[in-house]
């Protein structure tokens, strides 16, 4: 079964209203921006920035650091868990070497940069954000393994903002350029029929078994 046979068996399973909503969406979902968490401790955090990655269009995710599902506070997030696509990494060296390969360019977010983000050209190579420990800030080893340090502008005594506060402060600025800038920002046909099935199968009861059983049929047919 193609994964457009797929969707209209599941569109079948769920109000036209949600359907279209997901239409609309979909059309402005990006990969082109992606945002990695290193170490992240507190709840609220990394929950929050969740959120604000749904928000902005960014359909993933990047967690550095173990049980990171302990760390997504319900209340917070408002269910943008089940509509971004989070991958998770034992270690910050295995997560960039992914994103390297798939041709992302990596900016570490440091109080210590000496380039500011908005003078970061988006139009050449997709942009990874890395943004660290709340106490610690980022990894030895993430800003040694950058591509480039990076920098929000701030006119206050205090050191840094807020670790979500950072992150979207980030994206808007990032995701108002790409849409400017960017003609192909937008995700593939492929990926948008990949990322409609799983937000079919996230509000479908049993929505995981419903989806294997409809592949099934397929192939036995």
């Amino acid at each position: 079964m193609s994964n457009a046979e797929l969707i209209l068996r599941l569109k079948s399973m769920i109000q036209e209203k949600k359907w279209n909503l997901f239409r609309d969406i979909i059309q402005h979902r990006t990969r082109y921006l992606t945002v990695v968490m290193e170490n992240v401790e507190q709840q609220h955090n990394l929950s929050a920035v969740i959120r604000s990655c749904d928000c902005f269009g960014l359909q993933d995710v990047h967690v550095i650091g173990e049980n990171y599902q302990e760390s997504i506070n319900p209340k917070v997030e408002k269910g943008a868990a089940q509509w971004t696509s989070i991958y998770s990494y034992p270690s910050t060296q295995q997560c960039f070497q992914e994103l390297k390969k798939k041709g992302y360019k990596i900016l570490v977010t440091s109080p210590k940069a000496k380039r500011f983000i908005h003078e970061i050209p988006v139009e050449q190579q997709k942009i990874a954000l890395v943004f660290g420990n709340e106490i610690k800030g980022v990894s030895a080893n993430a800003i040694a393994q950058a591509d480039e340090l990076v920098k929000i502008p701030m006119f206050g005594f205090t050191e840094s903002y807020n670790i979500s506060v950072s992150a979207a402060l980030c994206m808007q600025h990032f995701v108002n350029e790409i849409h400017n800038k960017v003609h192909n920002y937008n995700l593939s046909q492929q990926e948008q029929e990949e990322v409609l099935i799983a937000w079919m199968q996230n509000i479908i009861k049993n929505g995981e078994k419903v989806v294997t059983e409809l592949k099934n049929r397929s192939t036995n047919r």
